[in-house]
This record gives C-alpha cells, structure tokens and sequence, in this order.
C-alpha cells in the first residue's frame, strides 16, 4: 500500500519575491512592447521615404499647392501607439492601388510591389531599432 505524500511545510517561502519576480517580467513586457511600436514605426518611415522616391509621371496640373499622390504616402502611429499604418494621404489612392479608379490602366500598384522588392532592408531597420 502507498504511503500518503508528506505535507510540506511552506513558510520558508518568500512570496513577496516571486510576486516581485513577477511585476518586474511584465515591466519589461511593456518596454518591450513601446520598443515593438518604436521598431515598426522606424520601418513604416523607411517605407514611407521610399514609396516618395517613386517616379512621378508628368502631370498637366501645375496649380499652386498642387501635389502629386505619391507624395501623399504617409504612416501613422494611433493615440494608444499600439498599431502603424502605412497608406495614402488621399481616399482615392487606395482605388489607384488595387484598380477601381482608373479602368483603363488597370490598377497601379505602388505600395505592394515596393515593399515586396525591399521587405529584407525594412526587415533590417526593425531589428536594428530592437537592439537585435
């Protein structure tokens, strides 16, 4: 027959230490959460800087104040800085992208084929930002 396990005597145990242990892990969660929005935000810029290298097709608008949608690409960290968005500055670029606007030419993908080509480079400045 099984002896029955001894009972053992817990007050030797500290819990103010693992309970220390504990909010120090999730401090450095969140540090390491606000380095995660830093690094993606480095990368949206990058993105953005050379979605503007773009070549711009000649126009015929030449009012003041006038600017070519490529200069429009923007990011934006939202107010809780916990998203980046990387897009157009104006609604309809985004009917430019994927076709809906100018149905002769199909669509003119600018953003995708961009970001396909140098994904390795945003990659990179990502991990440079983390420290990794």
């Amino acid at each position: 027959m099984a002896s029955k396990p001894k009972k053992r005597d817990y007050s030797d145990i500290d819990y103010l230490v693992g309970i220390n242990h504990f909010e120090s892990i999730l401090e450095e969660s969140l540090r390491s959460a606000d380095n995660a929005i830093d690094a993606l935000e480095a990368g949206a810029k990058e993105f953005v800087e050379d979605l503007k290298k773009l070549p711009k097709p000649y126009r015929e608008v030449r009012k003041p104040g006038y600017m070519h949608l490529v200069d429009m690409f923007k990011y934006k960290v939202n107010e809780k800085r916990v998203e980046v968005t990387v897009g157009w500055g104006k609604y309809y670029g985004v009917m430019l992208e994927f076709g809906a606007f100018n149905y002769k030419k199909g669509k003119q993908a600018h953003m995708n084929p961009l970001f396909e080509k140098n994904k390795k480079k945003y990659e990179e400045t990502m991990k440079k930002t983390l420290g990794l």
